[in-house]
């Protein structure tokens, strides 16, 4: 493994880089972030009553899924808490090099949505004949500018704790990538980990989520910037909020879905299917970000 870009995301973290630090910064910002949410939704409960509160939850109208993606606003201002108050970094040294930045982002985005194109010319069989459009069409162009967003919003708040906060700081106090890659790889896992929601796929989509979270961090270790982790990310995301997602879940401003639950056993085969185009990709964004 190459990784000789790392360092422009390690040496900010290293003065404050001990381990209470880093678990106490993790409180902090599991902390602002839960105490703002349920603040909010407190405020909402109190304003319109528990069954709207409820209704937010399943993103199954615009309005919901808005209302969630903006809530990850709380989760940017937990890692901009622990980053000040107890490391005393600035915020931006979670990015990288500006210079490189937004170029990597930009390059992977364009490898990503080639990607998109030609995958799209795949014969599917089966698997989307049951398909069925969300909402008109105009109304979903109404809605993808802001929806495109807030999807950022979201995908960035995570980047931030888990690529950026987590990975530079753990890197700062140990050499090995099992420690770095792995620790908030799995911790990114946990966070999607819901058996209540997905039932006997809950423990594919977690593992799913584990390995995107290793892919994302190599990355960008390998960058030396989030540029390609954002990327990555965000177009995963707009993928599946914003184009095709599961009927009544997250499927808000999504323009088709598919109606099948979440915990159903048949979402399976979908599930390993977007396994291996997450890999097609991560090679896509590791050739398109190449120097």
């Amino acid at each position: 493994m190459s990784y000789n870009d790392h360092h422009y995301l390690i040496d900010p973290a290293r003065p404050r880089s001990e381990i209470w630090r880093t678990v106490l910064g993790s409180g902090l910002i599991l902390g602002v972030y839960m105490g703002l949410l349920v603040g909010l939704f407190f405020v909402l409960e109190s304003t319109f009553g528990i069954d709207f509160v409820v209704s937010l939850f399943d993103g199954a109208t615009p309005a919901a899924m808005a209302s969630l993606l903006a809530t990850f606003l709380f989760m940017t201002f937990g890692v901009w808490c622990a980053m000040r108050l107890l490391h005393k970094r600035a915020f931006a040294s979670l990015l990288g090099p500006q210079e490189w930045l937004v170029p990597q982002f930009g390059r992977a985005m364009v490898a990503l949505i080639a990607l998109t194109i030609v995958s799209l010319l795949i014969p599917t069989g089966d698997l989307m004949d049951d398909l069925s459009l969300n909402m008109p069409v105009g109304r979903w162009l109404m809605f993808l500018l802001p929806a495109l967003v807030l999807v950022f919003i979201q995908i960035s708040a995570e980047e931030f704790v888990f690529r950026g906060y987590l990975q530079s700081q753990l890197a700062a106090r140990f050499n090995s990538p099992f420690v770095w890659m792995l620790i908030p790889s799995l911790l990114f896992g946990v966070l999607h980990h819901s058996p209540s929601e997905y039932g006997s796929n809950a423990i594919f989509i977690t593992l799913w989520a584990v390995i995107f979270g290793a892919l994302a961090a190599d990355l960008t270790a390998r960058s030396g910037t989030l540029g390609p982790a954002l990327a990555l990310h965000f177009a995963n995301n707009v993928s599946a909020m914003l184009f095709v997602g599961v009927d009544g879940t997250l499927s808000g401003f999504a323009l088709y879905t598919l109606p099948i639950d979440p915990s159903d056993p048949d979402l399976l085969p979908l599930i390993w299917i977007d396994l291996v185009a997450m890999f097609v990709a991560w090679l896509a964004v590791r050739v398109a970000i190449r120097r």
